[in-house]
């Protein structure tokens, strides 16, 4: 079952590293998740992605950190580094930080992602949701690692098809070996859970993200023109 998104045409076609350095961001601890959201949001507003690529992010950042393309700020930019101020409002991430309630260890983590996420996570794609996923690295203390988006699953190996922004213009897949996650871009994680859930027939009036509206309005936001 998939939703029809593909990177290719509806996923960012530079990699997350190109806009952290470009901004100078550090306190969004990157963009990933906000580059999720904001590629829903172009895609449920029927808007085609900005056309920007990693040689389009070579230019310094002015003072404020507004990246400058061709002599001119860039809202586009700006928008998505909004976006990722946005998934922090999810109601997901403060329940992931409370004491999981089974012995930490990677296979108690994996078993958790299988056994209680991939069901949401796939009831949320048979309604015609996209989910943001958060994932949980390998390190001893499994703390979030990394944010993509999923729009879509098969039931064999716990098979998720993502959107990495680690990895534009491909459609990453992720499989269960039984006890962690192996991607197909050669990355591994301990487990991963449900962080947002995007439905692509909900839109707003709005045009800037607001704490007060956000979660009423399923996080949809016009996103800028390029």
């Amino acid at each position: 079952m998939k939703l029809p998104f593909d990177p290719v045409k509806n996923g960012w076609h530079f990699p997350e590293n190109s806009i952290v350095g470009a901004m100078g961001v550090k306190r969004s601890n990157g963009l990933c998740g906000g580059m999720s959201l904001a590629a829903v949001n172009y895609f449920r507003y029927g808007m085609n992605i900005p056309a920007i690529n990693s040689s389009d992010l070579k230019n310094a950042p002015n003072r404020t950190g507004t990246v400058q393309i061709n002599s001119h700020t860039h809202p586009v930019l700006d928008f998505i580094l909004y976006s990722q101020f946005a998934v922090f409002e999810s109601l997901n991430i403060i329940n992931q930080k409370a004491v999981l309630p089974f012995p930490n260890t990677p296979e108690c983590h994996h078993l958790n992602s299988i056994d209680n996420e991939f069901p949401k996570i796939k009831k949320a794609i048979d309604n015609g949701c996209f989910v943001i996923l958060g994932l949980r690295s390998l390190k001893e203390d499994y703390q979030g690692y990394h944010q993509t988006l999923v729009y879509g699953y098969d039931d064999k190996n716990y098979t998720l098809y993502m959107y990495d922004s680690n990895n534009p213009n491909e459609e990453v897949i992720a499989k269960s070996n039984g006890y962690r996650l192996v991607f197909s871009n050669g990355m591994q994680y301990s487990s991963y859970y449900l962080l947002m859930t995007l439905n692509p027939a909900i839109k707003s009036d709005l045009n800037a993200y607001d704490s007060s509206k956000n979660h009423v309005y399923n996080f949809a936001v016009k996103p800028p023109m390029a």
